[in-house]
């Protein structure tokens, strides 16, 4: 049972960072430029801006996404240690 709970934990968990973490990349970006991040299907987008926005967004949500599911297993694996004896 641990194992599903841990499972289901971990991806509520990444997948509201992983939206927390689009959100908050998006106001970095526009404050830094003044303008909303381009969008990548958009063939008017300038190439340099779209290939930057990609990389950065993706690494941070990368990022943020595998800290948050480091931190879930720690979590919960201390709690379920601590349930069992």
């Amino acid at each position: 049972m641990s194992a599903v709970v841990e499972k289901v934990t971990t991806a509520v968990a990444g997948t509201a960072i992983s939206l927390l973490a689009g959100a908050i990349l998006r106001r970095i970006w526009k404050t830094a430029t003044g303008a909303e991040p381009p969008a990548l299907d958009d063939p008017e987008a300038p190439i340099r801006q779209a290939i930057v926005w990609l990389v950065l967004s993706s690494a941070g949500i990368s990022a943020l996404t595998l800290l948050t599911k480091r931190g879930t297993h720690r979590l919960l694996g201390r709690s379920w240690r601590s349930l069992n004896n």
